[in-house]
């Protein structure tokens, strides 16, 4: 009986976080992004292969961005499905929590209560929550390339001196992936594993030939996204706007979202380093922390190059920095300078305002599906009448878990997108959006 029940209690948080979490992914439906991504890119034609993804990307790379790695994603899961994706993401979701949760720990261990607090703090801290983690595009871009270059970190993250003859081989690719990702965050990759490897030099463990050779991978992913001929456009932008101002405003923005994490990382750093250290390997294990500091703050403070900032693009930073606060309070539980029972009050707490949180996002998120029904059912009333222009109320979000919040569901003007998206997807010639709330 207590076995079965101690069964039970690992499983049951990941069962409850499956459960709740693709419930919002199912009531989300496809928005704004997604309707253009549906189609082979630069061009009127809809994407119905794997082949026309191919040709849509390389069409991506010259005209949008060089994020070709979760780009090609987001159009795969399109061309599957939206119901596919919907079981899809909520297990890269899990994957994502477990990727947390063994950085955060330094080894491939599973603890059902830290695992709680990780999916809590996701919760309640991640920016964006909906455009991150539910929006089709916006989830592959963010959520899911996160997982990819966590993944690529767990072999340079786990290293103790040994490994396996397999790391050798999957590293290179995982760090050319991971370079490949997303701006900001590969390039705060390619700095921490170059911080793993001083750490290594420093300690004197062997640095193995694979851990470089990742490094060099992850920098040619890194150059041939910012190489992208399409970020030329981008390029001119930055060089119109002066670096210095907008280095004061990420600083500000830096301040106000990471003040907190950094005044709770540096005290529990101290209480660590001076408390009743039993075990100095325990001392020296206050080291990755930060390095997972120092790349959530490079992470941020990259984005002082590009002239726009939106909140889903600190995805990566705020990953970096639940790691490093929960890596050294971690060390802090262990040095018993923290008591367990804390991390027990703090689950009881959490689950008590995430019960009152989950009811107000999954209200407004069904609400917002609702709507969208109701306007699929209007779409094909009119498009079956062979109407070519038609006005549609503007859906307004509620809740900052949704993932229309933040974004632009339509505009007055049929002109600009997404409406160029939305119709085209529908079969329309325009869609104007009628704002009455």
């Amino acid at each position: 009986m207590n076995l079965t029940r101690k069964k039970l209690t690992k499983i049951l948080p990941i069962i409850v976080v499956i459960c709740f979490f693709y419930l919002l992914n199912h009531y989300t439906p496809l928005l704004v992004d997604d309707f253009n991504y549906a189609f082979i890119f630069g061009t009127e034609e809809r994407v119905r292969s794997i082949s026309d993804i191919f040709i849509s990307q390389y069409n991506h790379y010259f005209i949008q961005n060089g994020r070709i790695v979760v780009h090609f994603m987001a159009q795969l899961f399109i061309l599957l499905g939206k119901d596919v994706f919907n079981v899809v993401n909520t297990f890269v979701l899990v994957i994502y929590v477990f990727l947390l949760l063994w950085h955060i720990q330094g080894r491939l261990k599973y603890s059902p209560y830290l695992f709680m607090v990780v999916s809590f703090l996701i919760w309640f801290l991640i920016p964006a929550f909906g455009q991150t983690m539910l929006w089709l595009d916006g989830s592959t871009n963010y959520l899911w390339g996160a997982c990819i270059i966590l993944t690529s970190m767990l072999p340079y993250r786990l290293y103790k001196g040994t490994s396996k003859k397999w790391v050798a081989f999957i590293t290179p690719v995982l760090t050319f992936l991971g370079g490949w990702t997303n701006e900001n965050t590969s390039g705060a990759l390619i700095l921490m594993l170059i911080l793993f490897l001083c750490i290594w030099k420093c300690r004197g463990i062997k640095i193995p030939t694979w851990s470089i050779i990742g490094i060099i991978s992850a920098v040619i992913g890194f150059i041939l996204m910012i190489g992208a001929p399409s970020n030329r456009v981008r390029a001119d932008m930055i060089a119109s706007s002066p670096l210095i101002n907008r280095i004061w405003y990420v600083i500000g923005g830096l301040i106000e979202d990471f003040g907190i994490f950094i005044v709770i990382f540096c005290i529990l750093f101290v209480l660590v380093i001076n408390g009743n250290l039993k075990s100095e390997l325990l001392k020296n294990m206050t080291i990755e922390p930060c390095i997972f500091f120092t790349g959530a703050l490079a992470s941020y403070m990259a984005m002082a190059l590009p002239t726009y900032f939106p909140d889903r693009a600190k995805f990566g930073a705020y990953s970096l920095m639940l790691i490093a606060v929960l890596s050294i309070g971690n060390l802090a539980v262990k040095n018993h300078v923290m008591q367990k029972r804390f991390l027990l009050t703090t689950i009881l707490i959490c689950t008590i305002f995430f019960s009152h949180s989950f009811i107000d996002a999954f209200v407004d998120i069904k609400r917002t599906y609702n709507l969208w029904d109701e306007r699929i059912a209007y779409f094909m009333r009119m498009y079956d009448e062979g109407k070519e222009d038609i006005s549609v109320k503007v859906i307004f979000p509620k809740n900052t878990h949704n993932a229309l919040h933040g974004l632009v569901d339509l505009r007055s003007d049929p002109n600009k997108s997404p409406n160029s998206y939305t119709a085209r997807y529908w079969g329309f010639k325009s869609i104007t959006g009628i704002f009455d709330e």
